[in-house]
């Protein structure tokens, strides 16, 4: 038998899954490989990112992306711990939220594809 309090302790664990997630893909994940396919914008200082493969694995992510990992991962838990009396509100600050996450992660090409798990759970948590 599922309880109420059952569902959002699932949501919980997920969105704490999530935010592992985003702080590791973000800031210690490395690869040669580059997703980026032009150099149309070349972005210096802190959104700097490579824009092509490299010999050696490297993260692909600006150091922009390297902080915004941080809050992005406490909002993902904090979320559950505020506003819970009332989900439509809540539903509409997480639909917000995600789409200014999609909208920066819009600046370089690996982080999209490395939020697509994160923006697949979200649909079905949401």
């Amino acid at each position: 038998m599922c309880y109420p309090d059952s569902t959002n302790n699932i949501k919980l664990v997920v969105s704490i899954l999530q935010a592992v997630y985003i702080i590791y893909i973000f800031n210690f994940f490395e690869t040669t490989y580059s997703f980026e396919t032009s150099r149309k914008l070349v972005l210096s200082g802190i959104l700097f990112h490579p824009v092509e493969d490299s010999s050696v694995p490297i993260s692909h992510i600006c150091p922009f992306g390297h902080m915004m990992a941080y809050p992005i991962a406490a909002y993902l838990i904090g979320r559950h711990f505020v506003l819970n009396d009332t989900p439509d509100i809540k539903k509409k600050y997480s639909i917000i939220i995600n789409t200014l996450i999609f909208l920066g992660s819009l600046m370089n090409l690996n982080a999209v594809v490395y939020l697509i798990p994160f923006f697949i759970t979200e649909y079905v948590l949401h």
